[in-house]
């Protein structure tokens, strides 16, 4: 039989003053089209901030995010998008890396702690009303 070994924390892969960037190459007739020739995906674990900036570091869309003590549970919270950039899907994709960095810590749900004017929006990427928190929740 296989050994399985556990995915490690992802704090612990990356030195503490590394800055993660991952580059995101855009094409025409893909939905996130932009003028610029790259996207910057900025993940600061240390200060748990995820933003999306143009190659020339003009920020697009950002959002804050902790998890509780357990790891259980990812909140995000401040999330926005510069308003030239807004209806165009950049919210959406960013949206899908906090979801998918919640996976990678094995989080059990992701809930938005600011999000009632975008209620709309959270939904459509699966959050469900929580009626005994009032928050919006995703099921991981």
């Amino acid at each position: 039989m296989a050994s399985r070994r556990a995915a490690a924390p992802l704090k612990s892969l990356f030195p503490l003053d590394l800055e993660i960037t991952y580059t995101v190459n855009l094409e025409r007739g893909k939905v996130l089209y932009t003028p610029y020739n790259k996207l910057i995906i900025k993940i600061d674990i240390d200060m748990h901030f995820i933003s999306l900036e143009t190659a020339n570091h003009k920020l697009i869309t950002s959002g804050e995010y902790w998890m509780d003590k357990d790891k259980k549970d990812m909140f995000i919270s401040d999330f926005r998008t510069v308003k030239e950039y807004r209806n165009k899907g950049y919210g959406t994709f960013l949206a899908r890396v906090f979801i998918d960095l919640a996976r990678l810590y094995r989080c059990k749900a992701v809930n938005l702690t600011d999000g009632s004017t975008l209620e709309g929006f959270w939904q459509r990427l699966g959050f469900e009303k929580d009626d005994k928190t009032n928050c919006l929740v995703l099921e991981l």
